[in-house]
């Protein structure tokens, strides 16, 4: 009978201790996710577009491959704030992130540095010639009228953009160099 005891201790110990380890697999992958991503949008955040940039420009330096970085803001956000209410803006910003998200390849990063600012880190781009026609067609993508809360709006951004090892071999460098030259619908290159 003791035996009996023993073995059904052992068992109920174990259970407890299989879901235990499950709750906390789960709890690191929530912390994990919260930790990479913007609680606004789901994309990435600044904290994880730093760290994939090193490992890209790390990785470019050795291969010899061309990165693109694109830097949007959306133009005039605290007036659409101001008028409209923080919960328009936070929509606008959401539908931002989604039509980047669908105008891009599935190996490039998009990220939410805070605020109304995005980047798109674009890796193994062909030629540093297709950086500006990309620019062009994410800027007339996200510029499209959009209805948000019976609304609708017309999305206005200013694109940055940069080319590595072109416009510099830091980030700190291309991120200058992107936040300098601005494409938009509106405006002709500057």
């Amino acid at each position: 009978a003791m035996g009996l005891a023993v073995v059904s201790v052992i068992m109920v110990y174990a259970e407890m201790n299989k879901h235990l380890r499950e709750a906390l697999q789960g709890a690191n992958s929530e912390l994990d996710y919260l930790s990479n991503h913007d609680d606004l949008t789901g994309l990435y955040n600044r904290r994880f577009y730093e760290q994939r940039m090193a490992r890209s420009l790390e990785s470019a330096e050795a291969s010899g491959k061309t990165i693109g970085l694109l830097m949007f803001d959306l133009d005039d956000f605290k007036v659409i704030n101001d008028t409209h209410g923080h919960g328009m803006g936070d929509a606008l910003l959401i539908k931002l992130g989604e039509r980047l998200r669908t105008q891009v390849r599935d190996i490039d990063l998009i990220a939410r540095l805070g605020g109304d600012e995005f980047i798109v880190l674009m890796e193994n781009l062909r030629t540093s010639e297709d950086l500006p026609q990309i620019a062009a067609k994410l800027v007339a993508a996200v510029e499209q009228p959009v209805k948000v809360r019976n609304q609708v709006m017309a999305l206005k951004v200013s694109c940055g953009v940069a080319l590595y090892p072109q416009d510099g071999y830091s980030r700190a460098e291309l991120e200058e160099k992107a936040d300098k030259i601005t494409w938009s619908t509106q405006r002709n290159h500057r």
